[in-house]
């Protein structure tokens, strides 16, 4: 959506033109209406110079009914200055870890976001999915305040913020026409190119801090990418039940400066080295435990 969404048009095949353009590394687009003539004046749609090569864009170009849609507003300045408050690097790694505990399923719109909650000089992203939770916390300014962006659109800005060096991250509510004059949360992230403004869902979140232990029994400290090794080969024993492959149970035994992983009637079973104080025995499915050592 350009021009205050006065025109929408595909991103890829936009994309994929500006690309396609030759004649110089400056491209100016402007609104049909602005220099166009006849029909082009009286509708919606673009208007692209770049060197000596002109054209016009139509509204609705490159649109088909299957385009999927996910809001991100964006405003895009030739020189801004930020006074950063997180890394680009550091944010879109902590974004990533936590995204796979998101809810896919639309019924449940709450669990579908990543709650970003400042508060304590903290920056803490939470996501669940009812099963399993991944909290992160980052070092941040002082204040409170919180915000629930949508997974689909956390995902599209991951990568637009590795490509950010500094980035300045804040929380901000205004009144929202198309809602009553409701009042709008949105988080809006400053690069030093481009300004990012991501809405804020609405709904209460769960009260998901009850879910942690107050206490623990044991403890174990071990290299995550030999667990998921050993969790995926025991995995790939079962072939004799409808179970999907990773939500096939495994049991974690923890003892002895190791931490034992078996599938399940002694079909095999293997020793990760550990660091280990305590001793427990738990069974959990596959995915949830590949998930969490995954973000770790």
């Amino acid at each position: 959506m350009l021009f205050d969404s006065e025109t929408t048009i595909g991103r890829k095949g936009f994309l994929s033109y500006l690309k396609a353009l030759a004649g110089g590394n400056v491209v100016k687009v402007t609104p049909a209406g602005v220099s166009a003539s006849g029909l082009q004046a009286n509708g919606k749609g673009l208007r692209v110079v770049c060197g000596n090569h002109q054209s016009y864009i139509s509204d609705g170009a490159w649109l088909k009914d299957k385009t999927p849609f996910s809001f991100c507003q964006v405003r895009v300045s030739p020189s801004y200055a930020v006074m950063p408050n997180l890394g680009g690097n550091e944010l879109a790694e902590a974004l990533s870890r936590v995204l796979p505990f998101t809810d896919a399923d639309d019924a449940r719109p709450v669990l579908q976001c990543v709650k970003v909650v400042q508060k304590d000089g903290k920056l803490t992203l939470i996501a669940a999915d009812g099963f399993t939770l991944g909290e992160i916390s980052l070092d941040f300014e002082a204040g409170e305040a919180e915000a629930l962006i949508n997974r689909d659109d956390v995902k599209a800005f991951i990568p637009a913020l590795r490509k950010a060096k500094r980035v300045k991250v804040t929380f901000e509510q205004k009144p929202d026409s198309d809602n009553g004059g409701l009042l709008a949360k949105s988080l809006v992230v400053d690069t030093e190119l481009i300004k990012y403004s991501l809405p804020s869902q609405e709904g209460s979140y769960p009260d998901y801090g009850k879910v942690f232990p107050s206490d623990f029994i044991a403890s174990a400290s071990f290299d995550t990418k030999e667990a998921i090794k050993a969790c995926q080969s025991l995995l790939a024993i079962w072939f004799d039940d409808n179970t999907k492959g990773l939500y096939r149970p495994l049991t974690l035994t923890v003892a002895d400066n190791k931490v034992t992983i078996e599938a399940k009637e002694d079909r095999g079973s293997m020793v990760v080295s550990a660091e280990t104080s305590g001793e427990a025995r738990i069974a959990v499915a596959g995915n949830y435990l590949i998930k969490a050592l995954r973000a770790c």
